[in-house]
């Protein structure tokens, strides 16, 4: 896809960066601790970590770290200002919007095949999928 395409569809990035980030933590927590816990907990542990509360707080801990660049950023900005005829059932709007706005930035890493190439986002979703694991379990 061309990146002009890929940006100016902010809801299908959203979209995709949705799905992409339940692979990804899925497949970090079966690597972390799949033999150690059975897949219904994995499964309770992941919803917790892909809700729309803790996308808004990963979201929060970036901007306050200083990890995103400019043009990540104004993404995540213009895709949490999104106007949408959809609500969330269990959060509040504030935090649905961050919500949409993180998953639009990791569908525009995805596709652009920067995720895993951003050490500083990788290494805070490594960090924090470790820390999180580590208060549930200890």
């Amino acid at each position: 896809m061309e990146e002009s395409i890929i940006i100016d569809d902010l809801n299908k990035l959203a979209y995709i960066g949705d799905a992409y980030f339940e692979l990804y933590t899925r497949q970090k927590l079966v690597n972390l601790y799949g033999d150690s816990i059975n897949m219904n907990d994995l499964h309770k542990i992941n919803t917790n970590l892909v809700c729309a509360k803790s996308q808004a707080q990963y979201i929060d801990n970036l901007i306050e770290n200083n990890v995103l660049n400019e043009k990540e950023l104004d993404i995540y900005k213009r895709s949490r200002n999104l106007h949408t005829n959809t609500k969330s059932k269990n959060s509040p709007v504030r935090d649905y919007r961050k919500a949409t706005g993180f998953e639009a930035l990791i569908g525009y890493l995805y596709l652009n095949n920067e995720f895993l190439i951003n050490l500083n986002l990788y290494d805070f979703f490594h960090l924090f999928l470790n820390v999180y694991c580590l208060l549930i379990f200890h």
